[in-house]
């Protein structure tokens, strides 16, 4: 979305805020009832006509894709702009309880990582322009039986956003503004017309707007979420990575979030908790629904080290940037990704990939 977008809206968004804080005073707290204990009693609901959806989905962002192909070079359909790129090290804990210890979890262990930081848009922008962040990680020295059931894998992937939460009930919603942002804000604005009619629309861009002009403090400063579910053996998962108290502040007035980084890389380590909140019930922990925030506790599986290092040379970043960060591809069967959005991924992922040239 640019600046056009947000100016063609703007008084839209102060009537959803209106409406929405009027909406949030009356709001009563969200059904289910009990304690949040872990839960092996998740089930997912596929829609028959999802390999057809999910294929046109992949075209869509294939097509968004080379339009900024053309006007940028090869990239990525989101996620388009690497901020930064460096090596780390994750190790399991010995502390993981029985029921979190499943996978690349089962055992403590060490295990080079690689990753990927970026701004969520399809485009390039500069790094102040509200956005969605994402922290991608690719842990390498993993085997076993892979996601796909096409034998074995090599690594187990997660990509992760700054948030715990999206508007977006499902993906069909996720794809579609996507797609429609990305061609215009007189496209997006019909849209969500038609999506959520005049007055179900100021909540939607409330909460929308509220999601990405919040202040982002930092790639290692703020917590990263999966948002969407995965397996954890036979319980239902969302995964987080929290900053380490030693992480610090972004030194002031950094040119851009890549230089923070670096700066900080130079001189001291950086470590991330790894974490599983777990699957409870249906009402507070949805599986197909990536706009509810669930409220289950958090444990802690894994710390992320990245050691210091003179990071962001360029030959790192090109290998980087030329990886297929796929949670499908890359991934334990333990760990297979759940829910409409992550099978949604599993067609797209791949078919964006070799659109690119991207390595698989």
């Amino acid at each position: 979305m640019d600046l056009t977008f947000w100016i063609c809206l703007a008084a839209t968004v102060v009537l959803s805020a209106i409406i929405a804080l009027a909406r949030r005073a009356r709001a009563t707290k969200p059904p289910g009832t009990g304690p949040l204990e872990p839960s092996t009693a998740w089930r997912e609901q596929i829609a028959d006509d999802e390999p057809e959806r999910f294929a046109r989905y992949a075209r869509e962002y294939i097509g968004m894709q080379d339009r900024h192909r053309l006007k940028d070079g090869a990239g990525r359909a989101v996620h388009r702009k690497q901020v930064f790129g460096f090596r780390a090290e994750l190790e399991v804990l010995a502390t993981v309880p029985s029921h979190a210890a499943h996978g690349l979890f089962a055992r403590p262990g060490r295990y080079p990582v690689l990753v990927r930081l970026s701004n969520g848009a399809a485009a390039t922008k500069r790094d102040a322009a509200p956005d969605l962040r994402g922290f991608a990680i690719h842990v390498s020295n993993v085997t076993g039986p892979g996601a796909m059931g096409e034998g074995d894998t090599d690594g187990q992937d997660f990509v992760l956003l700054n948030h715990a939460w999206l508007p977006f009930a499902n993906v069909d919603d996720f794809v579609q503004f996507g797609v429609k942002a990305d061609a215009g804000p007189l496209s997006l604005l019909a849209y969500l017309v038609r999506r959520y009619g005049i007055l179900g629309m100021p909540g939607f861009l409330y909460k929308l707007v509220k999601l990405v002009t919040a202040r982002f403090k930092g790639f290692a400063q703020e917590p990263f979420n999966s948002v969407a579910p995965f397996a954890c053996g036979p319980y239902a998962v969302r995964v987080q990575i929290a900053p380490g108290a030693g992480n610090g502040a972004v030194p002031r007035k950094p040119r851009s979030h890549a230089d923070a980084l670096r700066d900080q890389l130079r001189s001291a380590p950086l470590t991330w908790e790894v974490r599983l909140q777990f699957y409870s019930d249906e009402a507070r922990t949805p599986i197909e629904d990536m706009s509810v925030d669930w409220v289950t506790p958090y444990v802690a599986v894994a710390r992320l080290t990245a050691p210091v290092q003179e990071a962001g040379d360029a030959v790192l970043l090109e290998t980087i940037e030329a990886m297929a960060f796929d949670a499908w591809r890359h991934a334990l069967r333990e760990h297979r990704p759940l829910g409409n959005v992550m099978r949604a991924r599993k067609v797209a992922y791949v078919a964006n990939a070799k659109a690119r040239g991207a390595q698989l």
